[in-house]
Formats: structure tokens, C-alpha cells, sequence
């Protein structure tokens, strides 16, 4: 039996190119979200860090895209620095709603959190989680009230940041 392997490519991009450019999604393999509170600290802290210090360029760590047969391109690795990143850039977006700016926060929701099916005209997101965290993530959580349980393999992540659903509680 031959197996024939297509040409791997490596490219050097940013992410805010991948996902202005693309529409991703996770295989329905890859694990779940996991990513504790700490997880999510650290990395934004190294993000400040390296804004306070004029980095030209911050280094999130390799993503491995392969083309699905449907000719989709799956992320499968990186996917936890992808979300989180997400997730800050649907933060940044609302931030500049809430000052007002209503135009940048558009552009930063249009360029890099969701698209437009151009059939349909539904609102995609740019990345869609696989099947067990894709609901979780773009659909707006009721508010918790103190003391019940979170849900299962999201339970590091405080009830702020699960409100900042980079679809603000559209549906996709």
C-alpha cells in the first residue's frame, strides 16, 4: 500500500493575517479548550510585556494547519494560543464599543472574528472550535450565580471572560 504525502509547506505569518485571510476550524479530535485562568495570564502577560517594550514581533508559538478534504483548513496544533487570542481580540472589540468607538470595533469584528457566507449571508466565526466547545464558545452563558458549578473542561475560566464570546451572542 503507498501512501503518497503532500509538500509541507512552512510559513511564517501572524495571526492576525491567518485569520483576516482564512476561515479556521478544530478537527473533531483535537482536545477540548483547556486552558486555566493562569494559562491565560501568562500568555497575555508576555503579550503586555512585549508591547511595553516595542517588540517588533512576538513570537505566539507554530500552528500546524492541515487542508481538510473539504478543503477547510484545521488547526491541529495551536489551537489553545488561538482561542485565547481570539477571545483578547473579542475583548478589544468590545472594548471599543463600550468607549463608543463603534467603527474600530466593527473593523476588529469584520477583519478578524467573523465573516460573511457570501451564499448565505450568515455571520461565521473565523475560528470554529470542534463540536463539544464550538456551542459553548459562540453562544452568550447566562450569568452563574455564585457557588454552582462550571461546566467541565472550561471551569478555569471566570464568568468575565466567558462573556466576552468573540460572537457577542450572535448566532452562527
Amino acid at each position: 500500500m503507498t501512501h503518497s504525502i503532500e509538500r509541507i509547506d512552512i510559513e511564517r505569518e501572524t495571526i492576525g493575517h491567518v485569520l483576516k485571510d482564512t476561515r479556521l476550524r478544530v478537527p473533531i479530535h483535537q482536545r477540548s479548550y483547556a486552558w486555566q485562568e493562569e494559562h491565560v495570564a501568562d500568555l497575555y502577560q508576555d503579550l503586555t510585556k512585549a508591547i511595553r517594550d516595542n517588540e517588533p514581533e512576538y513570537f505566539l508559538g507554530s500552528m500546524v494547519l492541515i487542508k481538510a478534504t473539504d478543503g477547510r483548513l484545521e488547526v491541529n496544533d495551536g489551537q489553545q494560543r488561538l482561542a485565547t487570542s481570539v477571545i483578547l481580540l473579542a475583548a478589544i472589540r468590545d472594548y471599543f464599543a463600550r468607549i463608543g468607538d463603534k467603527k474600530t470595533s466593527e473593523l476588529v469584528e469584520r477583519d478578524f472574528l467573523l465573516s460573511v457566507d457570501r451564499k448565505t449571508h450568515e455571520l461565521l466565526p473565523r475560528l470554529q472550535l470542534n463540536v463539544e466547545d464550538n456551542e459553548y464558545f459562540v453562544r452568550p452563558t447566562p450569568p452563574r450565580r455564585f457557588g454552582t458549578k462550571k461546566r467541565g473542561n472550561h471551569e478555569g475560566v471566570s464568568q468575565e471572560n466567558r462573556q466576552r464570546r468573540y460572537t457577542r451572542g450572535k448566532t452562527c
